[in-house]
């Protein structure tokens, strides 16, 4: 069974420093995308993916969502994924993880996660004419009350002109949430009456 978000984003992920609690300062929570209103609409066509690529999503990850072959780099895979995480798209999660590494399945409801934004800083390798590409970026999401800022250098293979998920270097910030405080999705709400219902505190 899964522990935390990292198992389930980046397993197998090295994690450096796994749960410990840094400051993040006020400002860069409110610089955080505000994507979580646009996740809890209907998909359309032009509605903005959600891997933050300013694309509309069926322009964007759907159709690699649909057919992994879509995917011609790392950093679509990877985008893709993210995309997969937000819709719980247990499908497509586990038949982009390389076959050693794979898990047999997921568990969403064990570990609910309010996903925030991606961020790509940056790709080496990985182009449709590359056997392997690495893609460091960063993920923010809320769990158990807190603020989780991911920041991963993820490392893909490409077998029989696929790319797949092979594995990943993390490292992760977290910051608590007040209860009473503006919720960080940007919705103008309190924290316990916006995004605290969907992320409970174990």
């Amino acid at each position: 069974m899964y522990t935390d978000v990292f198992t389930l984003f980046a397993y197998p992920c090295t994690i450096f420093r796994s749960g410990i609690h840094e400051i993040i300062p006020h400002a860069k929570i409110q610089s955080l995308p505000l994507l979580l209103r646009a996740k809890k609409q209907i998909m359309t066509n032009s509605h903005p993916c959600p891997c933050g690529s300013s694309l509309p999503y069926t322009d964007c990850c759907l159709p690699i969502l649909d057919d992994h072959r879509k995917a011609t780099t790392a950093e679509m895979l990877m985008r893709s994924r993210y995309t997969a995480f937000v819709e719980k798209h247990e499908r497509h999660i586990l038949a982009s993880w390389h076959h050693t590494n794979r898990p047999e399945k997921l568990n969403f409801d064990n570990h609910p996660v309010v996903w925030l934004g991606l961020e790509i800083h940056g790709t080496l390798g990985g182009s449709d004419q590359d056997s392997t590409g690495s893609v460091d970026f960063t993920s923010t999401y809320l769990e158990n009350g807190q603020i989780s800022i991911l920041r991963e250098n993820s490392e893909f293979v490409r077998e029989d002109g696929l790319w797949y998920y092979l594995r990943g270097e993390c490292r992760v910030k977290r910051q608590k949430v007040e209860r009473n405080g503006p919720c960080p999705c940007g919705s103008g709400k309190k924290f316990k009456r916006c995004c605290l219902v969907n992320t409970p505190v174990h």
